[in-house]
């Protein structure tokens, strides 16, 4: 599955974009992760089919709610939670920050946001 990126900025339909707000389970309260409730892949992450092509759903939502996705970007969940799809958990970031943080929320060095 590749990286959808600027490429979700082209115009999606508003069926497409409702589809993908029914598939989010809302927490109690004020927040905390919006969870992703369609399919996902081996390694934890969300996907959706949007706009004519296979995505990671975490990616789709800061499209939809944040804007477009700059070129070689990755999106970090800042809840490292890779279900999550709360537009403010996400962050854009390089792929070394995002992997970095990762290296040091999983080795206990780092905090969850």
């Amino acid at each position: 599955m590749s990286r959808p990126g600027a490429e979700l900025a082209t115009p999606f339909d508003a069926a497409s974009a409702r589809r993908f707000l029914g598939k989010i389970r809302l927490p109690d309260g004020a927040g905390g992760c919006w969870e992703w409730a369609g399919g996902s892949r081996s390694k934890g992450y969300g996907k959706v089919w949007f706009a004519g092509a296979m995505r990671w759903a975490h990616r789709v939502s800061y499209v939809l709610f944040v804007g477009p996705i700059e070129a070689g970007q990755d999106i970090h969940h800042t809840c490292h939670s890779t279900m999550c799809v709360n537009p403010w958990h996400l962050q854009s970031v390089t792929r070394s920050e995002n992997v970095g943080e990762g290296n040091r929320w999983r080795n206990g060095n780092g905090s969850v946001s």
